[in-house]
């Protein structure tokens, strides 16, 4: 036997699966980094870049000062068109699991503290691919996605590392909600930023913002794990500040009299607002700023945009010029600013394309180059060639979107079509009928929703309406709406995170086996056999005497 000749294929083997792994680990050095930052309840109008588009405008309102994102927009792509749902919860299921959230029971959901819901567990959540794909996932900020059990939280849910708070609309020096602590690291209370604790450290930030930069900075300097070779992962890091939603709260130093322009703030809720805005843009700068120190901001995607248009009025906020404000169908609900910042492979620039919280995680995928382990298929779509190349493309469907009011009895419902038309409908329900309106807008010729069609084209509207209703008959019977008021009983946990370790020992290890019945168990019933379930079941109550139900 030549054993030359039988070990030069060994070697060649050798050889080739040694260039295989140098290539591969190449390859995974180039994967980009993913940081996405959310704003809560950010006005489309509130971003020093875009506000001075509109200065010429004789009612435009006081300009906000944001410095750190005006930098991001100038040397990224400004997506112009982007859409969210009217509401926090909903937008941040879309982004996560690339799906409709009326597929999952909770378009119209926002999950208040008393309530037990969240996101279906069957449904697969963007971080869970990222770290299947070797990337370090880390959450600093505001969940909203369920609360319940550890399962529904983050780090049941694709995260390495969480830090923040499980609810929305807390205190933002005193770091809780409905008076009790919800600030945690990994699923224990973050003693050392409350002053009532012996852990406390008063040499930290207690400003909500500036606590949510500190923390992710020391995360990107500290916690960040090691391969073999020490160099270290790429990461996957999502902060979604809850500013500048309410309680409109800010340290009374960076409150100013007038904006940048020297004009006075047309309301005091207005000028807190402002200095919240401001903060967040200081924080975001940080976190900038770190990724610049390190030398890796050429190598990572970063992307801005806010969870739904900005509560006008009490909140402070401006959609100006667009029409609406939180929770309604018209674009200054859900319309918001989009940022996507990534030197070394795009272009500066301004994109109109029709974006929505849908398209990130499969394009995102793309980008990344990872696999999206999702098991359903995406509602959205891929557009890393569009953001690319700094082109548009008709979307294959419509983008729909619903909400319930948190007080009164109306849901609102958008319908945007490709080609820019788009039907605003509100339906107004009470114990004897249901009323209806619809209005008809262009969009692309009429941003501001000013001129109404509505009776100028039937059979559009015929067809708009029929896509709408057959969106609504996907709602599962069990979907949740937004229950403002706690049930009779309700007391707020003593520890929002103790709270969560407790009910998630209470139950059987087995139960985490059935993803099947994950969904029964943690709240929402997320498969209907029958797609006319929910319509059935409204006959059930009309049946009854519950009230009048119209099904055009």
């Amino acid at each position: 036997m030549n054993i030359k000749k039988a070990i030069a294929p060994v070697m060649m083997l050798s050889a080739l699966s040694a260039s295989m792994a140098v290539v591969s680990e190449e390859a995974q050095a180039k994967q980009p980094n993913v940081v996405v930052i959310v704003a809560d309840d950010l006005g489309s109008y509130d971003l020093g870049f875009h506000a001075k588009k509109f200065q010429q405008a004789e009612d435009a309102p006081t300009v906000i000062s944001t410095p750190n994102l005006d930098k991001l927009a100038e040397e990224g792509v400004q997506m112009t068109r982007f859409y969210t749902s009217p509401k926090c919860t909903p937008t941040r299921a879309e982004m996560f699991t690339g799906r409709n959230t009326i597929d999952m029971g909770i378009q119209y959901a926002t999950i208040y503290p008393w309530e037990q819901t969240s996101v279906p567990l069957s449904e697969h959540f963007m971080p869970e691919s990222f770290q299947a794909a070797g990337y370090d996932t880390a959450m600093i900020g505001k969940w909203h996605l369920g609360h319940t059990y550890e399962r529904q939280a983050p780090l049941g849910r694709g995260f390495d590392y969480f830090f923040g708070h499980l609810n929305t609309n807390g205190d933002y020096f005193k770091h809780t909600v409905q008076r009790s602590p919800d600030l945690q690291r990994n699923g224990v209370t973050a003693h050392e930023y409350f002053p009532d604790r012996p852990e406390f450290n008063p040499e930290l930030p207690n400003y909500g913002p500036f606590v949510l930069s500190h923390e992710a900075v020391q995360w990107l300097q500290n916690e960040r794990t090691d391969k073999n070779n020490n160099k270290k992962n790429p990461f996957f890091l999502y902060v979604p500040f809850k500013a500048p939603h309410s309680p409109l709260q800010a340290p009374a130093e960076l409150i100013t009299e007038t904006d940048e322009n020297g004009e006075p703030w047309e309301t005091p809720e207005r000028a807190t607002y402002a200095a919240m805005v401001t903060a967040m843009d200081t924080a975001i700068g940080e976190i900038v700023e770190e990724l610049e120190d390190q030398g890796i901001k050429d190598d990572t995607i970063i992307m801005f945009f806010s969870d739904n248009g900005g509560m006008i009025g009490s909140g402070g906020a401006s959609n100006f010029p667009l029409k609406g404000k939180k929770g309604l169908a018209y674009d200054g609900g859900i319309r918001v600013p989009a940022i996507i910042n990534y030197p070394k492979k795009l272009k500066p620039g301004i994109n109109d394309q029709f974006m929505s919280a849908m398209d990130i995680f499969p394009t995102f995928a793309t980008a990344t180059g990872i696999e999206a382990l999702n098991k359903k298929e995406f509602v959205g779509e891929d557009l890393w060639k569009e953001i690319k190349k700094g082109k548009t493309k008709p979307r294959e469907e419509s983008l729909i979107y619903g909400s319930n009011d948190v007080v009164g009895d109306k849901h609102h419902f958008a319908v945007i079509r490709p080609d820019g038309m788009k039907m605003v409908q509100t339906v107004r329900t009470t114990f004897e009928e249901q009323e209806i309106t619809s209005e008809l807008y262009n969009i692309i010729d009429d941003p501001s929703e000013s001129v109404d069609l509505w009776g100028t084209r039937p059979q559009l509207q015929q067809e708009m309406q029929e896509e709408l209703t057959e969106w609504r008959k996907r709602r599962p019977w069990a979907g949740g709406i937004s229950r403002t008021v706690p049930q009779a009983g309700w007391r707020a946990p003593a520890d929002w995170a103790v709270e969560l370790k407790l009910r998630s020992s209470n139950l059987r290890e087995d139960d985490a086996g059935y993803e099947d019945k994950m969904d029964n168990i943690y709240g929402f019933l997320n498969v209907v056999d029958n797609p006319e379930a929910l319509f059935f079941q409204d006959m059930k109550y009309k049946k009854a005497g519950v009230g009048v139900l119209k099904y055009e």
